[in-house]
């Protein structure tokens, strides 16, 4: 018989327990995704509607979706969480001294960084352990409230996480949520330096999720990301005075105070005084920050004022004003363009959820003295009464508010930012990136520059027996202003005299119009000497004269001509920077063309340098066919016009140095520069104050094209250095270089037709950069031929490598893809490896590669790959002794 015994009563119940409950999960969960579903139909069916009637979203049409997107996924669960997550493990000891410190905090009222802030932590992200320091961050409560706290993090050696060592971590509200983001997105859209920033899920010991902003620190991988060359950081400290006032409750000097006598430091500073150059750099940034603070440089001489102008703007545009304060920003000193450069961070606070609405620009707070309680004047009025910062920062507001740029930068971001508010919006279900006040801002910045208030301008005869004449001015608009001619109309026609250089600073708020005084000499021709004498009585303006005058934003305009000129005070001083430069120019034998044309040219025949010859932008340099440029004593060229070298077989142009200081750098040009058949022979790197060019040769921020040139005998780190430029080069020969002979640095272009012999290291260098090569012929090279490191896309194409320890080799994320090539009597053939853990594995593709007399013909870490096509079976050799010979340097 069978016999089927009952469950228990308790086990029945349970199990129907667990049946409903089942059926109810399976049911919300059809409910979820049916909603789901049902939003996305309603989506598509929307914008099929409108591309019927052949209409498009724009960026505010699609970001108006993101407020309902965000509540509804928050209430259904069903936000992807594609994001990368890291657990903090701290041991209970020292978490509890975190907790102590946390405590004292809250009873202070802000946060203090001892000597004893760190304590040791282990920071796990996809099963791999990274050990470290860790802190607390910050300086307000908002980074110690409730349980999300803000941590600084350090990792141990070469450990690296997202490429990073040094990180900070923070709820989003301490930095306006998305808002920081969108302002670092701008930063790296204008090519400006910003700071890595993202989001990320983050548990502390185990306890759940939050989320949390992961902000970099200021490191040399920072440079790296954004593509400068390494050198220092620096910043004004001010912790001696934040701890004093944190302790004592106030502060112990005024804001101004502070910023004069802050000691200005350097990040990394242990690092930066054991390596030569470094110290060397932080030498020289601290010579700049310090004269520029003292007022005995301008901003043009002490910064790279073009990007410095464009931060400004893009401060002006999000309302970040936070990010360019004194005790916030931080400088870059460039050791190609021996200037600094800044970077903003820390942009918007706790209380920003949304960018900020602008009420004046930076330049009318400087002018009108109405800044924030915890800005200084003195600070920006270094930058101000530089008008030719002005002029840039005007330039840059103009550019920024031309129509469709703020709109093709939104566009371009708005993936990312649907995903990441996607994210937040589990934190906060009702927060959205505010676009609309972005453009709004932008909107508001137009309107200041399309001020419509001529000028007051007048002119008195002053000398009735020489018929000299006085020009003065009163600017009622808030934009400075250039006066460029007077117009006198006659029967024959319109006579223009051109006034000398001057300008004119805006409009102060709420203050009486400033009279400036533009020449006391002005002589007009007999012409318009009598037209002077026509005057409306009643409106007190000449009838037959006007005057030419153009705003900082490029804007020229007529204005009426008034004689009624009032009582003058002052009379400051014309500049004659222009005739000096003249005059040096012309004891070199150089051809300057008049002004309006801007052309200096040189040769043809012989012409000697004795010293420094510094060629501002706005020019162009001609250098014309059998012209020989001999540089004697400490001599150099350094140019910030393009250059047009164009020398032919026959009559090649030479510059040929005698000694250390003797070379060539083109800095940030605006144009291309085309050298043709020209030889650089014993050519050093220009000898300025802090020794900072690599390069013989060296373009920066400057395209160049380059055909039938030669480079001998050259005593450089870089025979040719080019930085962050776009280059063409065909038919280039190097010979005897004393270390490398051809160095590119994060730039783009096409290499062809080129030779090197006898290189002492390496032949080709490429950081960061995207380069075809083809038809390289290069022997002799003591080092690697040629070398592909930090990140860069490099080809190869038909080539071949005779008698050079390492031929090729791949680092750091590099990808190298070769196309026919012959490697003949070499050590190493082919090397793929990491030497820069915050970059990665580095990699080779090879088709057609052929091996002759190579003692090893590929050589891995465990990390990286070589892929031949005609070597199927081939095991690349893991041998880390030759490996690091390689790595460090044969």
């Amino acid at each position: 018989m069978l016999v089927i015994k009952a469950r228990k009563k308790a086990d029945y119940e349970s199990s129907i327990s667990k049946l409903t409950k089942n059926y109810l999960q399976s049911r919300k969960s059809f409910i979820r995704h049916a909603l789901f579903l049902l939003f996305c139909t309603f989506f598509f069916m929307f914008g099929y509607v409108l591309h019927a009637r052949k209409e498009t979203f724009n960026v505010v049409q699609i970001h108006s979706l993101l407020p309902t997107w965000g509540q509804i996924a928050h209430k259904l669960n069903i936000i992807d969480l594609d994001t990368e997550h890291i657990d903090l493990h701290i041991s209970y000891k020292n978490f509890q001294l975190l907790s102590f410190k946390r405590n004292k905090a809250l009873e202070r009222g802000k946060i203090l960084v001892e000597e004893d802030s760190y304590v040791p932590v282990k920071v796990e992200h996809n099963n791999t352990i990274l050990h470290g320091k860790i802190r607390l961050k910050g300086g307000a409560l908002d980074h110690v409230r409730e349980d999300s706290w803000s941590y600084r993090i350090k990792l141990d050696g070469a450990s690296n996480l997202f490429g990073l060592k040094r990180f900070s971590v923070q709820r989003p509200e301490t930095r306006g949520n998305l808002s920081e983001w969108g302002f670092y997105q701008y930063l790296l859209h204008e090519k400006l330096i910003a700071l890595k920033y993202d989001f990320i899920t983050l548990a502390v010991n185990g306890k759940k999720k939050a989320i949390y902003a992961l902000e970099e620190s200021f490191s040399k991988e920072l440079l790296e990301r954004n593509e400068r060359r390494e050198s220092v950081i620096l910043k004004f400290d001010e912790s001696l005075y934040v701890n004093k006032a944190k302790t004592t409750g106030g502060d112990a000097l005024s804001q101004s105070d502070q910023f004069f006598s802050a000691p200005i430091t350097s990040f990394s500073t242990p690092r930066v005084m054991k390596t030569p150059h470094l110290e060397q750099h932080l030498q020289q940034g601290k010579l700049l920050l310090t004269k520029f603070r003292s007022g005995k440089i301008k901003a043009r001489d002490a910064f790279n004022i073009e990007k410095s102008a464009r931060l400004f703007a893009a401060i002006d545009l999000f309302s970040a004003t936070h990010a360019i304060r004194w005790k916030n920003i931080r400088f870059y000193y460039n050791p190609l363009e021996q200037k600094l450069e800044l970077i903003a961070y820390d942009a918007f606070g706790e209380g920003s959820k949304q960018i900020p609405h602008i009420d004046n620009l930076l330049y009318h707070g400087w002018k009108d003295h109405f800044l924030h309680k915890y800005s200084v004047h003195e600070w920006l009025d270094l930058f101000f009464s530089d008008q030719a910062f002005v002029t840039h920062y005007f330039q840059e507001l103009k550019r920024l508010t031309a129509p469709g740029y703020l709109e093709n930068f939104l566009r371009a971001i708005t993936p990312s930012l649907i995903k990441k508010q996607k994210l937040l919006s589990i934190h906060d279900p009702n927060y959205s990136f505010n676009i609309e006040q972005l453009l709004s801002n932008r909107d508001k910045i137009k309107s200041f520059l399309s001020s419509r208030l001529d000028p007051n301008v007048y002119l008195s005869l002053q000398d009735t027996s020489k018929k000299l004449y006085r020009v003065s001015v009163e600017n009622r608009s808030f934009i400075p202003l250039e006066l460029k001619s007077i117009n006198c109309s006659t029967e024959k026609g319109t006579t223009t005299v051109t006034l000398p250089s001057n300008s004119v600073e805006g409009k102060t708020t709420g203050l009486p119009l400033d009279l400036s005084l533009i020449t006391d000499e002005l002589k007009l021709p007999e012409e318009c000497h009598r037209s002077a004498k026509n005057r409306h009585s009643s409106e007190h303006f000449y009838a037959d004269m006007s005057v030419t005058y153009s705003l900082v934003t490029g804007e020229q305009r007529n204005a009426s001509l008034r004689y009624d000129s009032p009582s003058y005070a002052s009379n400051p001083s014309i500049s004659s920077q222009y005739h000096t430069f003249a005059n040096q120019l012309y004891f070199h034998k150089a051809l300057l063309t008049p002004k309006s044309e801007r052309v200096i040219s040189y040769g043809p025949g012989n012409v000697y340098l004795s010293e420094l010859i510094v060629i501002p932008a706005g020019f162009q340099v001609k250098i014309k066919a059998g012209t020989k440029i001999y540089f004697d004593n400490n001599a150099a060229l350094i140019s910030y016009s393009p250059f047009h070298a164009t020398g032919t077989s026959a009559e090649p142009i030479e510059f040929i140095g005698s000694g250390p200081g003797n070379g060539l750098a083109i800095l940030s040009t605006d144009a291309e520069s085309i050298i043709q058949n020209t030889r650089f022979i014993n050519m050093y790197p220009p000898l300025t104050e802090s020794l900072s060019y690599t390069g013989s040769v060296t373009f920066y921020e400057a395209d160049v094209r380059m055909q039938d040139c030669t480079f001998s005998h050259n005593i450089a780190e870089d025979a040719l250095n080019i930085v962050r430029s776009e280059l063409s080069l065909k038919n280039i020969k190097f010979m005897s270089c004393e270390s490398d002979c051809l160095d590119i640095d994060f730039s783009k272009g096409k290499i062809r037709e080129i030779t090197i012999k006898k290189s002492k290291n390496d032949g080709i260098d490429l950081s960061g950069s995207k380069v075809s090569i083809t038809n390289a012929n290069i022997s002799d090279a003591n080092d690697k031929a040629i070398s592909v490191g930090e990140a860069s896309r490099v080809t190869i194409h038909n080539s071949k490598v005779l008698d050079a320890f390492s031929c090729i080799a791949s680092k750091d994320n590099s990808i190298l893809d070769i196309e026919q090539l012959a490697l003949k009597n070499c050590t190493v053939g082919l090397t793929s490896y990491v030497k820069k853990p915050e970059y990665g594995p580095g990699r080779i593709n090879g088709n057609k590669v052929k091996f002759e007399n190579v003692s090893h013909l590929a050589l891995v870490d465990e990390y990286s790959d070589i892929v031949l096509s005609d070597y199927p079976d081939l095991l690349a050799k893991q041998d880390p002794t030759l490996l690091d010979q390689i790595k460090y340097g044969n």
